[in-house]
């Protein structure tokens, strides 16, 4: 007799638990007899939809939701430069999953090894553990970087939780640029970012005027 495999693992890779019948998906937990999640999205209404109880907008077969919360894709330019203490900064944009278009400028201070001065492109992906709003924020992030340069320019980034408002930023970064030298540091970094309604809400603002 072959041995029976049971995998609880259902449709858009939650866990199922035997004891509570309910699929658990990190943040929140699906009852799958009624239908219905057991608490409202942790992002609340910043995830485009008016209903908390929803799951990426009605559409799972299309879209998708890592673990209920917020990711966040940017490029631009920054800059640096200092020996054994690095001042820079840079502004880059973006958009987050759930719909917003964000500008952000940062300056950053640091202290470590080497000497180094670079310009350049940069890329970023981060996540957030609390929603981002529209509007303007100011925040102070932990923040640690690799850099070599010989005329060309390569490097990277980590940014930790910010240091007022946990949840800004959590992720790695890298650029392409110009410069000197080699470097091994870390510090702090002010980021200031203008955040935009969500295409949803931008939406419906369009079209209401509109609507009978």
């Amino acid at each position: 007799m072959k041995p029976i495999l049971n995998i609880p693992i259902p449709f858009a890779g939650g866990l199922y638990d035997k004891d509570t019948k309910l699929i658990k998906f990190g943040y929140r937990e699906y009852d799958s007899y009624t239908g219905r999640w057991t608490s409202k999205d942790p992002i609340d209404f910043n995830g485009g939809s008016l209903n908390l109880y929803g799951y990426v907008l009605g559409d799972p077969v299309n879209l998708i939701d890592f673990n209920g919360l917020e990711w966040q894709i940017s490029g631009g330019v920054s800059g640096s430069m200092g020996v054994g203490i690095f001042g820079g900064g840079g502004t880059s944009v973006g958009i987050t999953s759930n719909g917003r278009f964000f500008i952000r400028v940062t300056a950053n201070t640091q202290a470590g090894g080497g000497i180094y001065g670079g310009v350049g492109a940069n890329l970023g992906i981060s996540h957030s553990d609390c929603p981002s709003e529209s509007g303007i924020k100011t925040e102070t992030q932990a923040i640690g970087s690799a850099d070599i340069a010989l005329f060309y320019s390569f490097g990277g980034s980590i940014e930790g939780s910010s240091l007022t408002n946990i949840g800004i930023a959590n992720g790695i970064g890298g650029y392409f640029g110009v410069g000197g030298g080699v470097r091994i540091s870390g510090g702090v970094s002010t980021t200031t970012t203008i955040t935009s309604p969500t295409i949803g809400e931008m939406w419906e603002w369009v079209t209401s005027p509109f609507r009978k």
